[in-house]
């Protein structure tokens, strides 16, 4: 049972895939997700319990903000949303704070930025998780583990994916945090589909090692779409 339930969230194409984001964010690893938003409460219910303190800004995500006002209460997790600058973030912190959650740049209209690299070292003094949502900006453009950033969460739907054809979410961090975060994930669910995981990385699979000429002969074309049932 063990087995089974650690390869929902990994195998060979959700290890492609992660691999691929972390290598782009500048981390270790990660894990997959069936959206942005279970990325996101999964990283913050995975260093934040009953008595604990998170901190967000107000300038997030309408899902997370949604999170944090219908789910952390009944966990016993309190929270409170801050003015969008880094010195409102770091001067509502106290000693139960575990978590900063931020996003950078907001999503349209407002494109409203804050200073990632000063809360990021803020919150290493304290010992506090920071975690970033950088959907917006893409790894092309910012990289906050660069900055200090603990974890980088994605909704792939947006320019990770780009065609409009896949609902998915990854968190990236080191592999100690990437070990709390699967934990978490085991329980909660919220793992991206075999079929899904292909669409999101479509580069190769099993019978591209067949040589073209036994490929032609089985009639396997080009413009076949090969999709795993998960019982190979």
């Amino acid at each position: 049972m063990k087995k089974e339930t650690k390869c929902v969230h990994t195998g060979s194409y959700r290890d492609v895939v992660v691999n691929k984001l972390a290598a782009l964010e500048e981390t270790e690893d990660g894990v997959l997700f069936s959206s942005g938003m279970a990325a996101m409460s999964t990283s913050v219910m995975s260093f934040a319990r009953s008595g604990d303190h998170v901190v967000m800004r107000n300038a997030l995500y309408g899902g997370t903000h949604a999170f944090a006002t219908y789910l952390l209460d009944r966990l016993g997790i309190h929270y409170n949303f801050t003015a969008t600058g880094s010195d409102a973030v770091c001067s509502i912190v106290n000693d139960r704070t575990k978590v900063i959650v931020k996003e950078s740049p907001t999503n349209n209209p407002l494109m409203d930025i804050i200073d990632i690299r000063k809360v990021a070292r803020f919150a290493k003094t304290r010992g506090i998780t920071s975690i970033i949502d950088n959907t917006f900006a893409t790894p092309v453009n910012q990289n906050p583990i660069k900055l200090g950033i603990d974890i980088v969460v994605h909704s792939g739907t947006k320019y990770l994916g780009g065609h409009s054809d896949i609902c998915c979410g990854i968190a990236v961090t080191s592999s100690k945090n990437t070990r709390h975060i699967r934990t978490t994930a085991r329980h909660l669910g919220g793992s991206l589909g075999g079929v899904e995981t292909t669409i999101c990385s479509p580069a190769t699979t099993s019978h591209a090692k067949i040589s073209a000429e036994e490929r032609k002969r089985v009639g396997i074309t080009d413009s076949l779409l090969r999709l795993s049932a998960g019982i190979e």
